[in-house]
């Protein structure tokens, strides 16, 4: 399932991704773009993924690149058609809050550990 009509690199997309997600100040991106099922279903795996590796490194380099190549088709159609807030739901919103939240716990614990080097 190639999207694109060049293949770009793995980094290429894991940028793409980052800078239409990640570092995008608009909240209402990052609600619609971690609400999308098909999102949702790939960032659990990777989490999966990323834990079973006891997380070295970022989920994404746990993706393959049809995966890559989704996330980041979906990441530029949020940049550009953000939901607003009614239409994403109050359940929708409480997942992405608690993933926020494991996600920073489970960073801050590796980086606690880092630093005590355990």
């Amino acid at each position: 399932m190639h999207i694109y009509e060049t293949m770009p690199s793995r980094k290429d997309l894991i940028k793409e991704i980052e800078e239409n997600i990640e570092e995008n100040l608009n909240t209402m991106v990052k609600a619609a773009f971690y609400s999308d099922p098909e999102v949702e279903r790939i960032v659990m795996e990777l989490y999966k993924r990323w834990e079973s590796h006891s997380y070295r490194g970022v989920p994404l380099d746990y993706a393959s690149m049809d995966e890559l190549e989704l996330l980041a088709l979906k990441a530029r159609y949020y940049r550009q058609h953000p939901l607003p807030l009614p239409k994403i739901g109050v359940a929708s919103r409480e997942k992405f809050r608690e993933r926020h939240r494991r996600g920073l716990r489970r960073w801050l614990r590796n980086f606690v550990r880092m630093m005590l080097g355990i």
